[in-house]
């Protein structure tokens, strides 16, 4: 009996240790994502607002769009995380920018004149070399530059996906294989922006100064940061709506040939759809979830240990980061 009490209070110590263990992990690391992204996502409003300066000291002139676009070029390779930053004036008559949101190509820059977009591939100084692609767009009646006129102060827009159709295509050699028709660098175009309104010295609004943060870059990003060999790394909106995965599955999906993105709720990664319907369960909605928290459940038959922490910023985010880790990365 007494060997048998001690062998049982070796397991009860051991699994406290896993707990114990588990639960110190996992808070780690979801401070860590937490102060990663803080970090990650404030580059676009500080490049927003150095770009507001330079434009109210009378460094760069919009209405130039090769000194604009190369400006934005010399920006945009220094930061290697940025997917497009750009200008847009008001009345709609110009719009520049720099980026990589074209596949294949290392950096490009793009013109919008009259309401025709068009998208450059460049040399090593930021020079246009030529035409990839061009299509009709305005650019000022999309919702999310709506919302940032509206607002009249720097925010984050809502996420929106840039679905531009009949795009005409100059140069076939930067589309993909498996697509050689349109579209080059729109197909999963899914982003929320930072975006700054321009005002002249009489306070009049002209412009719009924009960073766009590609959503597949927030997973990227998340892929770095490693917690344990089938960790889970993820962030959703107060909806639900996953914004970035560490998982290789894609968080966007084709819906009658429209890209839409996957609720935590029903994608089709079982370890991020049950994490996130035990959070529905113990807190009835992911609105409620106020503060960090931890806790533990079964999932076929394993345990997993999950903590989910709300993180927000000054320019309006108000996301969940959410980190799980089965109990078998731990013993």
């Amino acid at each position: 009996m007494t060997d048998q009490h001690q062998t049982n209070s070796d397991k009860v110590e051991l699994t406290e240790a896993v707990h114990n263990l588990a639960y110190r992990l996992i808070s780690q690391a979801g401070q860590r994502v937490s102060e990663r992204l803080t970090a990650y996502m404030a580059l676009p409003h500080q490049l927003n607002q150095l770009n507001a300066e330079i434009v109210a000291a009378g460094q760069l002139d919009l209405n130039n769009a090769i000194a604009s676009e190369q400006h934005l070029w010399r920006l945009a390779k220094i930061f290697p995380s940025i997917s497009y930053i750009g200008f847009a004036l008001t009345d709609g008559s110009k719009e520049s920018g720099a980026g990589r949101w074209i596949e294949r190509t290392q950096l490009s820059v793009y013109e919008n004149r009259n309401f025709q977009g068009c998208d450059y591939a460049t040399d090593e100084q930021g020079n246009r070399t030529h035409l990839i692609q061009s299509y009709d767009y305005d650019a000022l009646s999309q919702s999310w530059h709506k919302q940032a006129l509206e607002a009249g102060k720097p925010i984050w827009t809502h996420i929106f996906t840039a679905d531009i159709d009949d795009v005409e295509v100059a140069d076939e050699e930067s589309v993909q294989p498996e697509d050689t028709s349109s579209n080059v660098g729109y197909q999963n175009y899914v982003a929320v922006n930072a975006e700054r309104p321009l005002y002249d010295k009489d306070g009049k609004l002209f412009g719009l100064a924009i960073v766009d943060v590609l959503l597949s870059e927030i997973s990227k990003f998340l892929g770095t940061l490693k917690v344990t060999p089938s960790g889970q790394v993820f962030i959703i909106e107060r909806d639900g709506m996953l914004v970035g995965s560490a998982d290789e599955h894609s968080i966007v999906h084709r819906v009658d040939g429209r890209l839409e993105r996957f609720n935590a709720l029903n994608t089709p990664n079982l370890a991020i759809r049950s994490i996130a319907e035990e959070l529905q369960k113990r807190f009835n909605n992911f609105q409620t979830i106020q503060d960090s928290q931890q806790f533990d459940f079964s999932l076929n038959g394993e345990h997993q240990f999950i903590y989910v922490t709300p993180w927000q910023e000054e320019y309006g985010l108000n996301w969940l980061v959410v980190v799980g880790v089965p109990k078998s990365d731990l013993i």
